[in-house]
Order: C-alpha cells, then sequence, then structure tokens
C-alpha cells in the first residue's frame, strides 16, 4: 500500500466547543465535526469540563459561549490560552463585547447569537485555513 505523500495531505484543526445551552452544543459539534479542516477535539457543558478537556490536547482553536454556569467565559479563556498559546477563539454569544475586553481577553472574533451556528463554524474555518 502506498501512502500518500505528506505534502499533499490537509492538515485538520483540532476545536473545542464550550456552550451551555445542549441543543447549540450539539448542533455546534456536529458542523465542526463535519466541516473540513475542522475535527471536533472536545465539546464541554461548562468550564470545569472544557479545562479537563483541554488538558495535554492539542487544541487549535474553540468556540466558547461567554455564560457559563460555574465560570465566565472571559475568565476561561486565558485559561485555555494559558496551555494552548496560538489558540484561536471564538465567542458565540448573547453578550455584546467591547473591542477593547475583545482584545485584552485574546478573542479573535466574535459572534452573538443572532448568527447562525453554521456562520460560526464557516468563519472558524475559514480563519485556521489550515489546508
Amino acid at each position: 500500500m502506498n501512502a500518500i505523500p505528506e505534502a499533499t495531505m490537509s492538515r485538520t484543526a483540532s476545536v473545542l466547543v464550550v456552550e451551555d445551552n445542549p441543543l447549540l452544543l450539539l448542533v455546534l459539534s456536529e458542523l465542526v465535526g463535519s466541516t473540513a479542516p475542522l475535527m471536533l477535539a472536545g465539546a464541554a457543558a461548562d468550564a470545569v469540563t472544557a479545562l479537563r478537556v483541554s488538558t495535554g490536547a492539542r487544541l487549535d482553536a474553540a468556540i466558547c459561549d461567554i455564560h457559563l454556569p460555574d465560570m465566565s467565559g472571559l475568565d476561561l479563556i486565558p485559561r485555555l490560552r494559558a496551555d494552548h498559546p496560538e489558540l484561536v477563539v471564538i465567542t458565540y454569544s448573547s453578550a455584546d463585547l467591547d473591542p477593547t475586553v475583545r482584545a485584552r481577553v485574546g478573542i479573535d472574533r466574535a459572534f452573538d447569537k443572532a448568527h447562525a451556528p453554521s456562520d460560526v463554524v464557516t468563519a472558524l474555518a475559514q480563519r485556521l485555513d489550515v489546508g
């Protein structure tokens, strides 16, 4: 069996989805898992689970809600970035974030929940462009 040369293989981007709404968590997770070049690294309904899933994992990106039951996404994101400095972070929340706050926390792009989940995942795939 011939191996595919590495130069022709596309690299996938590992994505963590953090969302406390069970339906949105499911939809975002399924969209990430079915959108090339993205790969679902994990899904979490709260910050503690997100931190546990991210420990030791290869993460390229996260889609994160701001309003979580156990911690603000604004507190979670810097903790994720501490272990994954190159992490691309897109927030998907009802929170209206000031650009200064977004920059301080390390949010690459913010979507409000008036946008379709597919818009968020498509924007993430375009931002990563790891093919």
